[in-house]
């Protein structure tokens, strides 16, 4: 069937009453289209033009409408945190869209996903303080990111940690910071303040057992005010850098009432207020700023109202943004000190020289060194170096079999000096790794290790925990 001019002349119009009606911004008319009185051949040109305005939308912040894995995702870098200073307590716009109800359903981020009772509607969202941890709007923008925490139903500022959650980065510069040193005389019966800290009220002071899967064993150092308000014990740290922001975290078990973390003499007091009475540790930061030329910090352990009881633990002081350097070399010096062994034609079945490398966290390899003093007779001597699993298991070689000797029939009592090397490139971080040097002999002739006391000494292994890049 041919098309007549007439009926061009329709589609044409209806293209531009279609474009037109959708245009460049988005107009809520659209989502009536079609409607009565439209012609019915332009329903396709509505539906083409509202769906390229969708994806066109949809896909300035997500992978929209390209066949690959990533369709749907969301764009690296896409995520936006609320900015501003106080906590934000709903999402922007009207809310979760019910489809059961056609309805929007709720704002609040502690609000319950529809259909996922356990996730807020605030989960995984972040916000920038503007004003940061002291919520004083004086103060210099930090630009604190925070992090929703569904549990408390509130925004929790997010700390660094080491690899090893040892920190921020740097020397811990409190002084008895977790107070197992109680008042110098080493008695946890003591009610005096603790070793290098200071009373400058009346508070109590006592110190309880800890031994719990949270805060480990020791002790806890209890501040009770007795009669005021904001007693404390303090520690002083004088001379810190100038113009710098020091991070300050403690353990803290409101008993009864609630405990303040305070840094004071910096370019602001800075304050962190644990929950009231939970009987339970939880963790309290701040991140004061020293002033200008060397300055002072006075880090106070406050309880707030009279009778209020606090027991803190883990007290620890950080440069925030120190750059530490990476550990020295670390070295592991073993020596054969036994009586002389004799060897026979199975690895592993007289080990000696051995020693136990725990390296502290990735990032480090281990070479080992030996040194054998052997005696040889009419035989081949087998040497070699091995390790276990780092928990306790098998042991595998980690460098070549090494010969020594001669062929059997030589001459007898021969003695001789071999060396081994290798690394370990993959030590296991934190395990107790065993590294070992093991020996056989090649024959019918029993072969032994170190027969005079005189060269005893001369057999050692050394192991060298090294820092990589």
């Amino acid at each position: 069937m041919g098309i007549s001019g007439r009926h061009i002349i329709v589609y044409l119009l209806g293209l531009s009453l279609a474009s037109s009606a959708m245009g460049d911004t988005w107009n809520a008319a659209w989502e009536a289209r079609p409607a009565d009185g439209d012609q019915a051949s332009d329903i396709d040109l509505f539906f083409n033009e509202f769906k390229t305005e969708v994806r066109s939308r949809a896909s300035v912040e997500n992978i929209y409408g390209v066949g690959s894995d990533d369709n749907g995702l969301n764009r690296l870098g896409s995520a936006r945190a609320f900015i501003q200073n106080t906590a934000p307590t709903d999402i922007v716009g009207p809310g979760q869209w019910n489809g059961a109800a056609e309805v929007f359903a709720g704002t609040l981020l502690s609000t319950d996903e529809l259909g996922a009772s356990t996730a807020d509607l605030g989960a995984g969202r972040f916000w920038v303080d503007l004003d940061g941890l002291d919520g004083a709007s004086t103060a210099s923008d930090d630009n604190q990111l925070n992090v929703w925490n569904e549990a408390s139903n509130t925004f929790v500022p997010v700390t660094a940690q080491g690899a090893d959650a040892a920190g921020i980065g740097a020397s811990n510069l409190i002084y008895n910071g977790s107070f197992e040193i109680t008042d110098g005389t080493g008695s946890i019966a003591s009610t005096a303040v603790a070793n290098r800290w200071a009373d400058p009220n009346t508070a109590t002071f006592a110190y309880d057992s800890v031994n719990d899967s949270t805060e480990g064993d020791g002790v806890a150092f209890e501040v009770i005010a007795n009669g005021g308000v904001n007693e404390a014990a303090t520690q002083t740290l004088a001379g810190l850098k100038e113009s710098t922001t020091y991070v300050v975290r403690a353990r803290v078990r409101p008993v009864v009432g609630t405990c303040d973390l305070q840094v004071t003499g910096g370019a602001a007091t800075v304050t962190d207020t644990s929950g009231a009475a939970t009987g339970v540790f939880e963790t309290v930061e701040v991140q004061p700023v020293t002033t200008a030329g060397p300055a002072d910090l006075v880090v106070r352990l406050e309880s707030n109202l009279a009778a209020d009881e606090c027991d803190w633990d883990h007290v620890a002081v950080y440069e925030r943004n120190a750059v530490v350097p990476p550990p020295g070399i670390q070295a592991i010096f073993t020596q054969d000190i036994v009586n002389d062994a004799t060897i026979d034609t199975t690895f592993g079945n007289n080990p000696f020289l051995t020693t136990t490398v725990r390296v502290p966290s990735a990032g480090y390899i281990v070479q080992l060194d030996a040194t054998m003093s052997l005696f040889v007779p009419n035989e081949m001597m087998l040497a070699r170096l091995v390790r276990d699993d780092c928990a306790g298991g098998a042991f595998t070689a980690i460098s070549p079999v090494l010969v020594a000797g001669g062929t059997y029939g030589a001459a007898a009592d021969m003695r001789t000096n071999v060396t081994l090397n290798a690394v370990d490139v993959s030590p296991v971080p934190g395990g107790a790794c065993i590294y070992r040097v093991e020996v056989r002999e090649n024959g019918a002739v029993a072969g032994e290790v170190n027969p005079l006391v005189a060269i005893q000494t001369g057999s050692s292994l050394r192991a060298l925990i090294l820092p990589v890049r």
